[in-house]
């Protein structure tokens, strides 16, 4: 397969849309409930446009993130190739890699995030394990609505900071920001250090939460898992029973280090 594509498109790129490509259909939400994801194994992952093998082609690499490696969410399967979600605008961009250059697994997690409350909820198969008050984008800034996935994971040196211990980076990007911060306007969900300010609109487009939250959720959702922002809980499958974890204390640890500045600067 011809790889002579520009290094890396992801990162040059992901902030000016890219045209032609497919995107997120009624159909894959439906399947969400059977999610699986796409590991790249530490090596470089080239998607092409359509699964002919004879499309434009972009390459994503490890070392364009801080865990050193890639996953994608997989939306079906074709022919040996995989379709999968894609971290770029405009949100909901997909495409294919080859079945044989990645490892799929299942995704027993979800994530979901219910605006018109400010609910995030954490789903293991159907059955709500964790479910907690967040804030959300202004109304000049909303969060963007639509399915994503964890594509990194940030650690940031003082948890006690406007993004809280670590960064859970998402696949999206705002809608209404080109950029921000010097940065391309990335989504994640996150921390805060005005607790008092979670289950109101009051961010550039970023899920904040507790520290102690999102501290819980980053030990349990590898790269991949999927992400779903919805008005309501009623636009996807309900589940039938919900019990809270009980969350760990404030992490205040100041020695891990901060990620790359490109890399930690969202649309918090």
């Amino acid at each position: 397969m011809k790889t002579t594509t520009t290094r890396p498109i992801a990162r040059r790129s992901a902030g000016t849309p890219i045209v032609g490509w497919d995107h997120v259909n009624r159909d894959d939400l439906a399947s969400l409930g059977q999610a699986r994801v796409a590991r790249s194994n530490g090596k470089p992952v080239f998607v092409l446009r359509d699964p002919k093998g004879e499309s434009p082609m972009l390459r994503f690499d490890p070392d364009q993130t801080i865990v050193g490696d890639r996953a994608f969410l997989v939306l079906g399967e074709q022919a040996g190739y995989l379709r999968i979600l894609l971290p770029i605008r405009p949100n909901g961009t997909v495409g294919w890699v080859k079945a044989s250059e990645v490892r799929s697994e299942p995704s027993a997690l979800r994530v979901v995030v219910e605006l018109s409350t400010n609910t995030l909820s954490l789903y293991r198969d159907e059955r709500v394990i964790l479910r907690d008050q967040v804030a959300t984008g202004t109304g000049n800034n909303p969060t963007p609505k639509g399915l994503f996935f964890i594509v990194d994971r940030l650690p940031q040196a003082n948890a006690g900071a406007g993004l809280g211990p670590i960064v859970l980076k998402l696949s999206g990007f705002s809608e209404t920001l080109a950029s921000f911060a010097g940065g391309q306007g990335a989504i994640g969900l996150h921390g805060t250090n005005a607790p008092g300010l979670i289950g109101s609109r009051v961010s550039h487009g970023c899920v904040r939460m507790a520290n102690a939250t999102i501290t819980k959720l980053a030990s349990l959702l590898p790269i991949g898992t999927p992400v779903q922002v919805v008005d309501r809980l009623t636009d996807i499958t309900p589940t039938t029973s919900v019990r809270r974890l009980t969350l760990e204390p404030r992490v205040t640890d100041s020695s891990v280090p901060d990620a790359p500045t490109p890399e930690t600067t969202l649309a918090a």
